[in-house]
């Protein structure tokens, strides 16, 4: 047995059927509520991550208004609010880029200004 040898045959492709009909094979897929790639890869959107930062941390700081909230209680509500929900899937993010994290340190900057 040689180690690295690569397969001669091809891997065949398998047909799933639903009461004869057939299902086509979909590139991506949507498992709880995170889009999925066949390839294993996760085709994260940075810019979606970002505007899900910056819109949940303004609704809650437009329902408190700027100077209305204690900057205590808003750094409580980004913590427990806006982080968990923009890093959700985060740790399928498997090959994030070093613009990918500057980014996203800009918009974690941008609400802790206004906290």
């Amino acid at each position: 047995m040689t180690m690295g040898r690569k397969r001669s045959k091809a891997v065949p492709t398998l047909q799933i059927t639903y009461d004869s009909t057939p299902i086509p094979e979909a590139a991506n897929y949507k498992h709880l509520v995170i889009i999925q790639s066949i390839s294993g890869k996760y085709p994260y959107d940075i810019d979606a991550v970002k505007q899900t930062i910056r819109g949940t941390f303004l609704s809650f700081s437009q329902k408190s208004g700027r100077s209305g909230s204690n900057p205590n209680t808003a750094i409580k509500l980004y913590k427990t609010a806006v982080i968990p929900k923009a890093l959700f899937g985060c740790e399928l993010w498997n090959c994030i880029s070093i613009a990918d994290m500057q980014q996203l340190e800009v918009a974690h900057h941008f609400c802790l200004k206004r906290a």
